[in-house]
């Protein structure tokens, strides 16, 4: 079976981008013909090829069981272990990649176990001379000048913090010809939205945390800091407060948290 195989962070959400296909399939004149009710379950559509049909009319007339077909759409979901061995030619991953911990469903993990899934399907090209034929070795077997890989990995989320391997894959396009970015804010992608309307709708968000939701920016790129230069210096010049080992007594202290980018570490700040 060839695979296209769409997987989230669990099967709920995977199915997701599953029925918005089926909907599509449902609607379109060109697959009217191209899928059987057996073909079609909760979790999986299998659609028919040409040669399917011709192989089912003769199974008809043998009395066998007909082919579903030989296109499977499947649900899958981000434990990548269980999803080994299967021959993807679309592998679709939706909000997964951009999860930074370990274990099975962490996005290093899906990319390095089910990347090679869509190197199954591959075109070659021979060497030719300068009259078009093919150029061949000592024992007559065509010279393969190149492979070109069919499959596609899809990966689509909204950023997070500027870690992880959804933000590896976007920063290191330009040192991959063979991989395509596109980052579009909401307002680009439904014009029944302004930015000016969202923001007046979401006063509560900070500017980075907007532009992260809505204005598909990682956060941190537009660096905004929670103090400035100016008071962070003031806490260590120019005062005549002394390091205590105990508060005192009808005195107010603030607290800070500052949980780290790249790990599981906080600093926090009396």
């Amino acid at each position: 079976t060839i695979n296209i195989l769409t997987i989230a962070n669990s099967k709920t959400q995977a199915a997701i981008a599953f029925d918005a296909i089926k909907s599509k399939l449902f609607t379109s004149k060109y697959f009217k013909d191209k899928f059987m009710s057996d073909g079609l379950t909760q979790d999986s559509i299998f659609l028919l090829t040409p040669k399917n049909k011709k192989d089912n009319k003769e199974r008809k007339e043998k009395g066998l069981p007909l082919h579903t077909g030989s296109i499977g759409i499947l649900v899958g979901h981000s434990n990548s272990d269980t999803l080994l061995g299967k021959g993807c030619m679309v592998l679709l991953l939706d909000e997964v990649s951009y999860k930074a911990t370990g274990g099975s469903s962490s996005g290093d993990r899906i990319y390095t176990a089910l990347t090679p899934t869509v190197r199954t399907y591959f075109r070659r090209t021979y060497e030719t001379d300068g009259e078009g034929n093919f150029v061949t070795d000592d024992r007559g077997i065509k010279i393969i000048k190149d492979r070109f890989y069919d499959g596609k990995v899809i990966s689509i989320s909204s950023p997070r913090a500027q870690e992880g391997k959804f933000y590896e894959l976007f920063k290191t396009t330009k040192d991959n010809p063979g991989r395509l970015t596109c980052r579009l804010a909401t307002w680009d992608v439904n014009i029944h939205h302004t930015r000016e309307s969202l923001r007046k709708s979401e006063t509560s968000m900070s500017e980075s945390e907007f532009m992260m939701e809505y204005g598909a920016e990682f956060s941190g790129a537009a660096m905004e800091y929670f103090f400035t230069e100016d008071q962070v210096d003031s806490c260590f010049n120019d005062h005549p407060f002394k390091l205590r080992d105990m508060g005192e007594p009808g005195k107010v202290y603030f607290a800070h948290f500052d949980p780290a980018r790249s790990s599981h570490n906080y600093a926090v700040v009396v």
